[in-house]
């Protein structure tokens, strides 16, 4: 996404640490593709995608550009055998096409494709391992807030969430809050317990931590989101404080990948494996710490 200079990496080293490739699509090759479907098969599955969630503003003709998209993306991802896609979500999708691809990143992922938000590759690939581990759906999500009070963070991004994550509530499908067009995955996350990790530090490092879906009812924003407390830090008890510290000192990305259930165990026999370093906690102390990097 523009000015998201924090996701920029070198793709040579995470081909020799991942054994990944990288491929590019352009724009105009997913509009294209877009337009070329019938409009009965794409009145069908924009009929589906209706039904599956609560409408609320939503009109007709987003519920047919949704269709679309998820026919060209994964279409794409097909033909190229991607196992996961990074998709610039912003701003083209919006002028180009009047469509906010939300709600069409959430489809893919329930339907087995890792996709992350804002064209950011490293958590794509994060999806995927997390998928990998679990068998599940895995999303990407900002930090948006936390609580001293209770330890608690506040995981949250426009609405890219699967389904599969919203609690009995439900879904609901909402135009996108600052431009008004699309579709967001409007959810509260089901309590569960979950793991949150990033490959960061161009694939040498991970970010890890777990915790659990809160139950309880607190302030939160539309889209799709839920408050995680119960921290745990490279399985260590922390604070929120000491989630939000070990973030800045060791400078790393606003983007976090959040998997179902407790995959600690796992994660640290990847590192094993790949010579990957899992990043400790950093306690937060009250005064500027050095980075840690």
């Amino acid at each position: 996404a523009p000015g998201f200079y924090d996701f920029y990496f070198d793709e040579r080293k995470l081909r020799l640490k991942y054994g990944v490739s990288i491929s590019y699509n352009e724009f105009s090759e997913i509009l294209q593709k877009a337009n070329s479907y019938p409009e009965s098969k794409v009145t069908k599955l924009a009929e589906e995608i209706k039904k599956e969630g609560l409408n609320r503003g939503v009109k007709p003709q987003q519920f047919e550009k949704a269709a679309r998209i998820f026919f060209a993306l994964n279409e794409i991802a097909q033909e190229n055998e991607y196992n996961a896609l990074a998709i610039s979500c912003w701003p083209k999708f919006q002028r180009e096409y009047g469509f906010c691809v939300c709600s069409t990143i959430g489809r893919l992922n329930q339907n087995g494709v890792a996709t992350s938000c804002e064209g950011d590759i490293p958590s794509a690939l994060s999806m995927l391992l997390l998928n990998y581990l679990n068998q599940g759906h895995s999303m990407l999500m900002d930090l948006v807030k936390f609580d001293s009070e209770d330890d608690s963070l506040l995981m949250w991004h426009c609405g890219p969430a699967a389904e599969c994550w919203a609690d009995k509530k439900g879904l609901s499908y909402c135009p996108h809050y600052v431009d008004k067009v699309g579709i967001v995955n409007d959810l509260t996350f089901k309590p569960q317990p979950v793991t949150i990790m990033r490959i960061t530090n161009e694939g040498s490092r991970i970010s890890l931590a777990n915790g659990d879906i809160l139950e309880e009812e607190k302030k939160s924003f539309d889209g799709s989101r839920g408050w995680i407390g119960n921290l745990r830090i490279l399985g260590e008890k922390g604070s929120a404080l000491d989630f939000v510290n070990t973030i800045m000192v060791n400078h790393l990305e606003h983007h976090f990948p959040i998997a179902s259930g407790n995959l600690y165990e796992q994660l640290m026999e990847v590192c094993a494996w790949l010579s990957l370093e899992p990043i400790k906690m950093v306690p937060y102390q009250n005064y500027l710490q050095n980075t840690c990097q």
